[in-house]
């Protein structure tokens, strides 16, 4: 039989709609979206999944996005785009900067203007290798401990760390990291030793 062609009209306004997430179900990847006022069913994620590696990317409610629903219907809807919009605006707006950018304020940016890779974090920063080898490879590598502290290491493995104790005062301290790390937590850093002071002599 035929189909009406009202059925039909409404099927071809309905292959792309724009809409927003409502509800999002994490534990099972699963959304629902708000499609002019009609909420659908639950839908799956759109996911990223290369040879050698899968995304975890959670969605967020309130996003805008450009969904595509297979023969018209919303109960098949996918989302193909996801749109910035006035709540959530791009986190930058010059062409020459990547960045990914966290509500907590940690971004991940390259700027190939100055060829410069920047990682600001507001949080702990872990790096784990269990089974493998964690190398720095560059010309210069400068630690810096934040306001307290600035630690630097040179060309003959001599590390220098100054420690800031109150207006213009500072301590001074340098030792060498050791070639071969041993055992956990020691990481290199062997401070000189402080001789306890003697025990006084009895009576």
């Amino acid at each position: 039989m035929a189909q009406e062609p009202s059925d039909l009209n409404r099927r071809i306004d309905n292959l792309l709609c724009f809409g927003r997430i409502a509800e999002v179900d994490h534990a099972n990847a699963k959304i629902r979206l708000d499609l002019s006022g009609r909420l659908t069913g639950w839908l799956p994620y759109p996911c990223e999944i290369g040879q050698n590696f899968r995304r975890w990317r959670p969605l967020r409610i309130g996003t805008q996005v450009l969904a595509a629903c297979v023969s018209g219907n919303p109960a098949n809807a996918v989302i193909v785009q996801i749109l910035y919009t006035d709540p959530l605006p791009p986190p930058a707006n010059v062409g020459h900067l990547d960045l990914v950018q966290f509500d907590d304020g940690t971004f991940i940016s390259y700027d190939a203007s100055k060829k410069l890779l920047e990682l600001h974090s507001s949080c702990d920063i872990l790096l784990h290798a269990p089974n493998g080898t964690i190398v720095l490879d560059a010309k210069n590598v400068v630690k810096r401990t934040g306001e307290l502290g600035h630690d630097q290491t040179d060309n003959y493995g001599r590390v220098t760390r100054l420690t800031h104790e109150g207006g213009n005062q500072f301590k001074g301290e340098s030792w060498i990291v050791g070639s071969v790390v041993t055992q956990m937590p020691d990481y290199g850093f062997h401070p000189p030793k402080v001789a306890a002071p003697a025990e006084p002599e009895g009576d």
